[in-house]
């Protein structure tokens, strides 16, 4: 049996840090290629996880049986439906899309077509989540709070048109 073909789809800080790493561990599958629009950005990623760069979309997915998407949520829409048109299992991270009418036709082309989509969630396979997750003894409820140095929040929005 031949090796599932995988390709990337935005080949940003998420792909980088959380599936580059582990995709180009190909083991029982081949990763085939990267797409994204910004060459100049993309080609030293796919150098350095000996990945070929593909310029169009089209090409990468004729190549792929699946394609992680981790492109903008603006781009969602039109890559992922591209794929899915093509015939290609996708998994996409959340959101699926930036409309509920957009969402539900991607689900409707993905049962056209008859392949998977997969909307994920990477934090739940990171390590420190997961080393969390062994060592509680009961089943728990914990809240964790994500605080960025430097961020704008509400706060900071607030301004006065008088002053």
């Amino acid at each position: 049996m031949s090796k599932l073909r995988i390709g990337v789809v935005g080949l940003g800080g998420i792909a980088q840090k959380a599936y580059l790493p582990i995709l180009s561990q190909a083991v029982d599958w081949q990763l085939v290629g990267g797409f994204s629009p910004n060459q100049q950005k993309a080609q030293p990623v796919c150098d350095s996880y000996r990945m070929p760069y593909f310029s169009r979309l089209d090409s990468l997915a004729q190549q792929c049986d699946a394609v992680f998407v981790h492109s903008s949520t603006a781009s969602h829409f039109q890559v992922v439906g591209e794929l899915l048109a093509q015939g290609v299992h996708v998994y996409v991270d959340k959101p699926l899309a930036e409309t509920l009418d957009q969402g539900e036709q991607l689900i409707e082309l993905a049962a056209k077509q008859g392949v998977a989509l997969m909307v994920g969630f990477n934090r739940r396979f990171a390590p420190l989540y997961r080393q969390l997750k062994q060592q509680m003894q009961l089943p728990a409820s914990i809240r964790m709070d994500k605080h960025r140095a430097n961020s704008v929040g509400p706060k900071d929005l607030r301004f006065n048109l008088a002053g």
